[in-house]
């Protein structure tokens, strides 16, 4: 069940019930939700319909990849963003009244990888939202650290703050794991399929 909201948001806003994802997950909703997301160097996408009250936020670790299994499939933004499009307009969205706002893509995994993860997401956000025709309202970064996300399903409402320091080293040890996890290929489980 989903919990009510937490007391740093408006009190306009306490008695909506709040859902928290976590990479690799999608979350749509037909009611005002508040959904919430910790992030590092991972993106997350608002995408909401107003005018039907309807919207949902992903949260995805790296762009893409290839030969995924489905379980995976959520961690990279090619897949959760059509999951996210999707999810919406099942539950009534009109594809021309979404509206986008992106998240994330700070840069705490510099002392671990060579590339900016975070700027690389940033961009393949971007790009699909902007080939795909669904303007985007707002880009928030996280710089050279994490944000705490909330996000209003129903209006597109979004609150922000910089994640503190010491909630930073947890959301570098899982986006670092999650990468890890990830990036591994799937067991040859010894079953071939054909199409």
């Amino acid at each position: 069940a989903p919990k009510r909201s937490p007391r740093s948001l408006p009190p306009a806003l306490a008695e909506h019930p709040s859902v928290r994802i976590i990479v690799g997950q999608v979350e749509a909703c037909e009611r005002p939700t508040i959904i919430r997301t910790l992030l590092g160097s991972c993106v997350a996408i608002g995408l909401f319909d107003a005018n039907r009250g309807v919207g949902g936020l992903n949260h995805f670790l790296l762009p893409s990849a290839r030969d995924v299994s489905e379980e995976k499939a959520a961690s990279y933004g090619a897949y959760a963003i059509e999951l996210l499009i999707n999810a919406v307009l099942q539950l009534g969205a009109r594809r021309s009244d979404l509206r986008a706002k992106i998240f994330g893509g700070g840069r705490v995994l510099r002392n671990v990888v060579t590339s900016d993860i975070g700027a690389i997401n940033i961009a393949f956000a971007k790009n699909f939202l902007e080939r795909d025709g669904i303007p985007i309202l707002a880009v928030r970064e996280g710089g050279d650290g994490g944000l705490d996300v909330s996000f209003v399903s129903s209006t597109g409402q979004a609150f922000v703050r910089p994640i503190a320091v010491t909630q930073l080293t947890a959301v570098v040890l899982s986006d670092k794991k999650q990468m890890e996890r990830v990036a591994k290929p799937p067991q040859d489980d010894g079953v071939e399929l054909f199409s």
